[in-house]
Formats: structure tokens, C-alpha cells, sequence
């Protein structure tokens, strides 16, 4: 049956639904219906109106509005099994989400030119494996998660402005979404690509395949901007990540980061692998490529330094770390704002001994006494491997001799001194030298290099 109206510029539709007004099809599924009986395929024109109905659509049986924002189709509707749909100039409102279905079905859906009002998702198609196309459509919903498949239906937004309150749009195929907003959380698990787009909500991508975002926005309040699980490699370029929450990134993929910044918390998981990282951020001031300069504060990988560290290598993935250097056998390790300090537990020192002294463990002494005997006594206590070394010169003439305290002795090869103050080790020649090593904590010293002939008393 064929309408036309010159006055309404109706002459290239064939079925025209005409509401309330005078004509064959007063509702949608009647002309729906009615062509789907013919067998054609065509596109059926639907005049102002709000129209109540649960609608089951039909492949090649596409609708369109005759006025964009005044055709409003109020319901939950069932798409066909296979082949295409076009929904275009349509006003979808719907107490749940707009089209429904659980079956594994293969019709590719278009909507173009269309605005939503929903509560739950405009797709709601969970097992659906043919592609959903939005172009140039609009939002009323105050929650709509847009499309909720796990199938691995491959999803297109272009040019859009959807999406609505806390429920996530679920996507599973290859999904692109270019010069559009979305205003819900995401989560993708398909190859996928988000250009010169704004995200208000949570981006999380699953999966095995790779994830390109490219001079796009995603703001995500308190929630982490970007957690990221996908075996695959995610390139972040020229990208803006505004979240008040603890962490901007999270997770375990690896992230390429070029001329990105943060609008706010700007730390990335160590979890996270930077196999590229190289940002701007403007808000701080910061230049990033594995290493920061960030308000005169020097970073590696976003992560501060505490006291004492320094960067090292990694060959584990070829990035600078910050470590803290262990202390070793003898040495010290003492770190601070700004300093690192290391020292050897038992400094060794040199003194020049002009005058009859006690000794101090660690020290090496000179003999410059030049009027007498110089007589240098035993440190009274003594740890296991401290040193001492008497060394004489020309100018101490009359010699050295080392004197002991109660029950100290000391051994030089087969010879040992009488234990305590009685005995003594005493030079023979201007400059015999002994070096004495402590082997009995303060009372027993061993002579492990002799230079002269030592007198053992």
C-alpha cells in the first residue's frame, strides 16, 4: 500500500505510520507487520507522535523518524535473529533497556540520528555476535550503560554524546569509539581504539588484545582512570587522565604512555609495565620519560625516592629503579634527607707517636719519639679482628716497645709474652715494625707481619 503526500514530503516512503492522524497504520507493528507478510525490505516512515510498544523488528525492515527528537517510541523491543536494522530519528525510551534479547544472534544494528531514554542499557544483548553501529545519536537517560554484550559483538560510536550514570557499558568484540562522550564507565575485552573522545567513568580493559587511546579524556572522579588486565599491548598517546582517587593506572598489562598528563593523582601501579613512558603534565609542571623532574623533586617511574637511595640499573625491564645500598661485612650504610653516608665499621688510621701513650685499636703509630725509648701500651679492651701497628723511623733512634695490661699477651709465631703487665714485645733496630691482630677479645693479640728482630719478654 503506498501513501504519499507532496505537502509532507512523504513521496519516497511506501509505509508510513501516521499515529493518531487518518491512515492504514496507526501503530508500528502493524506496518511492521504488514511489510514483513509482503516479504520486502524498505524502510518504513513514522509521523510525530509517542507510540507505546513493545515492537519485534524485522531484518531489512529499517524505521525511521519523519522528525528528528519528535517521533518518541516508548519500550523494550526484541531485534531479528539476523541479516541488518536501522533505527534512524528515533526517540527510544524504555523502564528497562531499549532492545532485549539473550539469544547468540548475528544482525548487524545501526543507530543514527537517535536520542535515549533508558534505565539500563540501549543493547541489552549479552550474547549477540553482530555489530552495533551508534552514529550521531544523543542522551536522555539518567543510567544508561549503552550496550552489555559479551559475545563479542564489534561495537561503533561515532560522533556521539551517550551514555549515562554508574552502569558500565560491557563491550567483548572490536570496539571503536571516535569524536563522541561517553558518560558511563567502560569495560572492553576486543581489539579496540578510543580517538579524540571524553570518557566521564572508569576505563577497564580485559582480554588478550590491544588497546590504542589517542588524544581523548577520561575522567573518572574517585575511581581508578584506567585498570588494566589485557594480555595485550595498551598505547596511551596524548591523553588526559583526570581521577581523585589513589592510583591513575593500575593492574598488570604493559602501557605505552606518550605526551599524556594528569589532571590530578598521577600515580601508575608498579604492577604496570611502562614499556614506553614519556609525559607532559601540565598541572605540575613535570617532563617524564622514566625519569622526572618534578617542583625541583627528582623521580624514576613516577615513584619517590626515600632517604639514601640511588638509581641503579635493571636489566629485568630496562629501567632505572631506586634501591638502597646494602651494608656489607665492615661497612656502614647510613642514609638521609638528601645524604648517604658509608663508612667502614673499623677504620684504619695512622698517627705519628712522639710520646709514651696507650694504644687504640685500628691504629697504626710511627715512632718519632727521638730523646728515649718509646713505650706504647695495649688497647685495656679489644674486639676480635681490630689491628694495631707499631712502625719505627730514624728519627725515633732509642726504639719501641709495646707494654701490656692484666692478662694480655701477645703471640708471634712459637713465642708468646708473659701474660700480663711483666710482659712485652720491644724493637731491636730504628725501624723494625710489628702489625698485631686481636684473636681473644682484649686479652690476646697474634703478630701476623713482623719486619726486624723483636725481643719477646
Amino acid at each position: 500500500m503506498t501513501i504519499s503526500s507532496q505537502t509532507a514530503n512523504y513521496t519516497s516512503y511506501k509505509y508510513i505510520v501516521t499515529g493518531s492522524e487518518p491512515g492504514p497504520f496507526h501503530t508500528i507493528q502493524s506496518c511492521l507487520d504488514y511489510v514483513q507478510a509482503l516479504g520486502e525490505t524498505t524502510t518504513i516512515l513514522v509521523r510525530p507522535g509517542t507510540y507505546i510498544e513493545d515492537l519485534t523488528l524485522y531484518s531489512g525492515i529499517n524505521v525511521t523518524g519523519a522528525s528528528e527528537g519528535q517521533v518518541i517510541v516508548v519500550g523494550a523491543h526484541t531485534p531479528p535473529a539476523a541479516g541488518t536494522l536501522v533505527l534512524t530519528n528515533l526517540t527510544l525510551q524504555s523502564a528497562t533497556s531499549v532492545l532485549v534479547s539473550a539469544a547468540a544472534c548475528t544482525t548487524d544494528i545501526t543507530f543514527q540520528d537517535c536520542t535515549f531514554g533508558t534505565s539500563v542499557f540501549v543493547v541489552d544483548c549479552l550474547n549477540w555476535t553482530g555489530s552495533l553501529h551508534f552514529d550521531n545519536c544523543l542522551e536522555q537517560s539518567a543510567s544508561n550503560g549503552i550496550v552489555n554484550n559479551t559475545g563479542g559483538s564489534a561495537v561503533e560510536i561515532l560522533n556521539s554524546s551517550i551514555g549515562a550514570g554508574i552502569n558500565s557499558m560491557v563491550a567483548s568484540g572490536v570496539t571503536r569509539i571516535f569524536g563522541s562522550r561517553i558518560y558511563a564507565p567502560i569495560t572492553l575485552s576486543g581489539a579496540s581504539s578510543i580517538d579524540t573522545s571524553y570518557i566521564e567513568g572508569a576505563l577497564v580493559i580485559t582480554g588478550t588484545h590491544d588497546v590504542t587511546l589517542t588524544s581523548s579524556k577520561i575522567n573518572s572522579g574517585a575511581a581508578t582512570a584506567i585498570t588494566a588486565t589485557t594480555k595485550g599491548l595498551i598505547c596511551i598517546e596524548n591523553c588526559v587522565m583526570h581521577t581523585t582517587g589513589l592510583t591513575a593506572i593500575d593492574g598488570t598489562s604493559s602501557v605505552e604512555l606518550t605526551s599524556c598528563s594528569f589532571g590530578d593523582t598521577d600515580t601508575i601501579a608498579g604492577t604496570i609495565v611502562l614499556s614506553l613512558a614519556s609525559e607532559f603534565k601540565s598541572t605540575r609542571g613535570k617532563v617524564v620519560s622514566y625519569l622526572e623532574l618534578e617542583d625541583a623533586a627528582f623521580r624514576c617511574n613516577s615513584t619517590d625516592p626515600d632517604d639514601g637511595m640511588v638509581l641503579i640499573g635493571n636489566t629485568a625491564t630496562n629501567k632505572p629503579v631506586w634501591a638502597s645500598i646494602a651494608a656489607g661485612s665492615g661497612i656502614t650504610v647510613t642514609p638521609g634527607a638528601g645524604t648517604l653516608s658509608i663508612a667502614s665499621t673499623a677504620p684504619f688510621t695512622w698517627s705519628a707517636a712522639a710520646a709514651d701513650a696507650g694504644m687504640a685499636v685500628n691504629t697504626g703509630y710511627i715512632n718519632t719519639k727521638p730523646a728515649a725509648l718509646l713505650t706504647m701500651t695495649l688497647p685495656a679492651t679489644a674486639a676480635v679482628g681490630t689491628t694495631i701497628i707499631l712502625q719505627g723511623s730514624a728519627v725515633g733512634a732509642n726504639g719501641w716497645l709495646i707494654a701490656q695490661n692484666a692478662l694480655q699477651n701477645i703471640q708471634i709465631g712459637n713465642q708468646t709474652t708473659t701474660i700480663g703487665v711483666g710482659g712485652s714485645l720491644a724493637s731491636t733496630d730504628d725501624n723494625d715494625a710489628v702489625s698485631l691482630v686481636c684473636t681473644v677479645a682484649d686479652t690476646t693479640w697474634n703478630g701476623y707481619s713482623v719486619v726486624g728482630n723483636i725481643t719477646v719478654v
